[in-house]
């Protein structure tokens, strides 16, 4: 059955959805930052100290993480809807849950947030494509944040511009990589399905910008970026 509905449509179930998961995102990332309950403890810092730097980070990574993941999602939805089918991001409550129950006890962030929900007839090729199409936008975006963000860090070298900026590279190349893996509900296991050859090369790719970005490899190219300004 073909989807006839508006290509741009938002359900007010998916919208709430969508914010929800990426609040959930952000607090945990928040928490991370400070070491979980763990570093709050052991931290020696007044609790309105880190709550106010629980908040600077929590809003910094809404809008440096965020369109990672909004994105991501809505490439999905977006090519799905192209080929005719009902698509809609749908949060996993539990999984919002355990994520911040994890970042909070542990200090670090594993969630599944939610996932695009994708109904109609489609091939195995297009379903691999749906697939592909979320690690894809997570690269277009670490691509134009390692552009403009080298030139802003030529103009700027404050402190909270480089945070957004390394930030948005691990974020994007760390959400494609990591979705790429061919297991589960993962990206990749669809993409592996349609054609291996393409598979490997976003994979082995992905894995090797993320390290790239992860090691620190890649920032003697956003300093040479900088110089140009």
């Amino acid at each position: 059955m073909r989807n006839e509905g508006s290509f741009w449509h938002f359900s007010r179930k998916e919208i709430n959805d969508l914010t929800l998961a990426t609040l959930a995102f952000a607090l945990a990332l928040a928490l991370m930052r400070v070491g979980g309950m763990f570093g709050i403890l052991n931290s020696g810092v007044s609790p309105i100290s880190l709550i106010i730097e629980m908040a600077i980070w929590g809003t910094l990574y809404i809008f440096s993480l965020g369109p990672a993941f909004l994105l991501h999602e809505m490439a999905h939805k977006f090519l799905a809807r192209h080929y005719g089918c009902w698509a809609e991001f749908r949060a996993d409550p539990s999984g919002l849950r355990m994520g911040v129950l994890i970042a909070a006890l542990l200090g670090f962030v594993f969630m599944a947030p939610g996932a695009v929900m994708v109904a109609g007839n489609i091939t195995k090729e297009q379903n691999g494509k749906i697939a592909l199409a979320g690690p894809i936008s997570n690269l277009v975006l670490y691509s134009v944040g390692f552009v403009i963000g080298g030139l802003l860090l030529g103009f700027s070298d404050g402190a909270i511009i480089e945070a957004f900026v390394q930030a948005w590279l691990w974020g994007n190349s760390i959400l494609a990589a990591f979705n790429m893996i061919p297991l589960g509900p993962l990206d990749g296991l669809k993409v592996k399905r349609w054609s291996e050859p393409v598979f490997w090369v976003f994979f082995i790719g992905t894995i090797g910008l993320a390290f790239g970005t992860l090691s620190g490899q890649i920032s003697p190219y956003l300093d040479l970026i900088s110089t140009l300004i």
